[in-house]
């Protein structure tokens, strides 16, 4: 994960030789021919390295005890609402794992923009994950998803 710390309008001229190479630019050349005749305003991004993303390790851990089950049951039911949607989205990207985005919303009458939402709030979890196109249930989506099924 990656943090933004500050994003700074640079002046052209004011580029040092260090930011070209911080930057992956041989020299001051590469940059010129990469920027050719563009007009604007030229940016300094900082990032700082914040470490590997937590949900990489928490969708792996598909060997949900009974605690943490019913804990992300709570979790589900409070995300689910008045309008539970939750157990059919996992459900339908679990038969269709990648699967456009827009498929996926059009069966289940949802606007695309919302049904991305929810899936992010899912991902979150460590539910989901995201392909190329589409997305498919991580482990422990998979591991919730059937012991919800059972107990239903």
């Amino acid at each position: 994960m990656l943090a933004v710390e500050a994003v700074d309008a640079v002046a052209l001229n004011a580029v040092s030789d260090d930011d070209l190479k911080r930057a992956g630019y041989a020299d001051r050349a590469a940059l010129d021919a990469m920027l050719g005749k563009r007009e604007g305003t030229l940016h300094r991004i900082r990032l700082r390295y914040l470490g590997v993303d937590p949900r990489l390790a928490l969708r792996d851990a598909a060997a949900l005890t009974d605690e943490d089950a019913a804990e992300l049951s709570q979790t589900i039911e409070r995300m689910d609402g008045a309008t539970p949607w939750v157990r059919a989205t996992l459900e339908l990207i679990g038969q269709r794992p990648g699967a456009p985005a827009q498929d996926l919303a059009e069966l289940l009458g949802r606007e695309k923009t919302k049904f991305k939402s929810n899936v992010r709030r899912l991902k979150s979890l460590g539910l989901t994950e995201s392909l190329t196109v589409g997305y498919r249930l991580s482990p422990r989506g998979e591991a919730w998803l059937s012991r919800a099924i059972a107990s239903a």
